[in-house]
């Protein structure tokens, strides 16, 4: 396609508002760059865990990584590739690193007291505030 004698590439997905997504209305290349955003974040709250306190990598994690998740949830978390984003794999390694357990502790009390929303958690929050406010 041209416009104005310059050609344009075609693509088949689009960046909108730090949201990826397809031609199609598939939302496979946001989940993949989320997954990707997640996992650096992990690193780096891993990271800064020995230089920080509890109430400081609780409020980084809010900030940093649940953002990145919060973000157009409504949107993506209908998408059958969400499945590994809410099967919480990653946010189980923060909230472990965040409360300073091993790897083979269980996170559903972590959660609870850290005061901290699983992804699935988070997904029907921001529908049903969605739909409070329409």
């Amino acid at each position: 396609m041209t416009y104005r004698n310059t050609d344009i590439a075609y693509k088949s997905d689009t960046k909108f508002l730090a949201i990826h997504i397809t031609e199609h209305l598939k939302w496979t290349t946001h989940i993949c760059v989320l997954r990707l955003q997640q996992s650096k974040m992990c690193h780096i709250i891993k990271s800064v865990q020995v230089i920080m306190g509890f109430g400081r990598i609780r409020s980084f994690y809010h900030s940093k990584f649940e953002s990145l998740v919060r973000y157009g949830i409504i949107f993506w978390g209908t998408d059958n590739e969400s499945v590994p984003i809410f099967t919480c794999k990653l946010q189980k390694r923060v909230i472990q690193s965040v409360c300073g357990a091993g790897t083979g502790t269980t996170c559903k009390q972590l959660f609870k007291d850290c005061k901290i929303l699983t992804v699935t958690s988070l997904y029907v929050y921001e529908v049903l505030r969605f739909f409070k406010e329409v």
